[in-house]
């Protein structure tokens, strides 16, 4: 240290201190793996995902009634913090409850159907939204009686229709070989359906249909007829075939086309397979929802019959005249029970995959339960408010012998609004 002063050895003892300060430092980063250029970046925040809305199912409803919209909000990362619903289309209603997930309203008075949109908007807790529409169908119900006929005037319907009445020509035919009033018989309408070719069928099931007469007939009615079903060769007989060769009154709604979306009750009688052996006659109550028909048979006596079929919005009524009890009764489903001293079983045909209000309440061995058709938005089954009312006749084959005969078809000059009132119009007309 000879020749050093004091202040170089404080000064040299610093820079050595430095140097190993620094060759420490630089081991440790080439352990970590490399200098300051190689550090982790920061992360990027994690997106939202926007939540989703659910309106609920499209509903038809009626005019003038409470309507109920039920919505649900989805949101996967997080949580739905706000509802709001609002109409987009259609006569303007007033929401309550909009600013919840199940708001409400009542219908507005219509002139005519129309379709009401609204938008359900759903907000999460990073304010992001979701959307969905829901249609509601809003009928209206306003009603129209229609022209009761007792066919008393000359008509040959194959030549000219004559008003109210329209005979359906889906495919350019009547697919009868003649319908007539006052001509074939004095005071009736007499329909002879067309004999299809071997292989194919000219009867009312699903898409396939025979000659039918009808009006247009809007909301509520009650229509009754007086008929025979019997045989094209003897007319004091009944068809001799007994593969549904029927006649009777289908309601249908005209906005089908026979390609799977046919929506339609019927209610006839005639020679068609039975749940009795021996006993070829019967009623048949049949409904057809997107051209799929489920039908209900219970023995008939008689070649001739009053029928009756009663709508209070979308659900329709059935009767008979008893002539026993000498009053009208409601059809009925029959489980080996007795009416008037017989026992009866009503013959399901075809399911009850479009007929729940019955399938569901099956009488027990012994018991009864009344049959009746609703069209509800319960089970997404939708019928029009104006519907084709009219009489029909078919042969379901190359079978066929069938000659249906109306000596009336009359419609209640007063518009029912529930069930008690399908009757009063006509309480005894099955005397007359």
């Amino acid at each position: 240290m000879k020749g050093i002063s004091p202040a170089q050895l404080v000064s040299t003892k610093q820079l050595i201190v430095l140097r190993f300060f620094y060759l420490f430092l630089f081991s440790l980063m080439a352990a970590c793996g490399g200098g300051g250029s190689d550090l982790e970046p920061t992360p990027d925040p994690i997106a939202n995902i926007a939540p989703t809305a659910n309106a609920g199912i499209d509903q038809t409803v009626n005019e003038q009634t409470a309507v109920q919209l039920s919505g649900i909000g989805t949101d996967v990362d997080g949580t739905i913090m706000g509802y709001s619903w609002t109409q987009t289309s259609g006569t303007s209603v007033v929401l309550n409850n909009a600013n919840t997930a199940n708001a409400s309203f009542t219908s507005a008075d219509i002139a005519a159907d129309e379709t009401l949109i609204f938008l359900l908007t759903v907000t999460d807790d990073d304010g992001a939204t979701g959307s969905d529409q829901v249609n509601i169908n809003l009928l209206n119900v306003s009603s129209s009686v229609a022209n009761s006929d007792e066919f008393s005037a000359s008509v040959n319907f194959e030549i000219n229709s004559s008003s109210p009445w329209t005979v359906d020509r889906f495919d350019g035919t009547s697919r009868a070989m003649s319908i007539d009033a006052n001509m074939t018989k004095l005071g009736w309408l007499v329909l002879v359906p067309d004999t299809p070719p071997a292989g194919t069928n000219l009867g009312w099931f699903e898409d396939t249909y025979g000659p039918f007469v009808y009006q247009n007939v809007s909301g509520n009615f009650v229509v009754a007829t007086k008929l025979r079903v019997v045989s094209r060769n003897d007319i004091n007989v009944q068809p001799a075939s007994t593969n549904f060769n029927a006649g009777g009154l289908v309601i249908r709604d005209p906005s089908g086309a026979h390609n799977g979306n046919e929506n339609w009750v019927m209610y006839n009688m005639g020679a068609q397979v039975s749940a009795t052996a021996g006993n070829s006659y019967a009623r048949e109550i049949k409904k057809t929802v997107n051209s799929i028909s489920n039908m209900f048979l219970t023995d008939q006596e008689n070649i001739e019959e009053h029928l009756l079929v009663c709508r209070i919005d979308e659900q329709f009524y059935f009767y008979y005249w008893d002539d026993i009890a000498d009053s009208w009764q409601e059809e009925t489903f029959y489980n080996n029970a007795a009416l008037n001293g017989t026992n009866l079983t009503t013959r399901i045909a075809n399911g009850t995959s479009i007929t729940p209000e019955i399938g569901n309440n099956l009488p027990a061995v012994g018991a009864t339960t009344p049959i009746s058709f609703s069209f509800d938005s319960n089970n997404n089954f939708f019928i029009a408010n104006q519907l084709q009312v009219g009489v029909i006749a078919h042969n379901w084959s190359s079978e066929g012998d069938t000659r249906a005969e109306f000596d009336y078809v009359r419609f209640a000059a007063s518009i029912p609004a529930t069930q008690n009132d399908c009757l009063s119009e006509f309480a005894n007309l099955g005397n007359e």
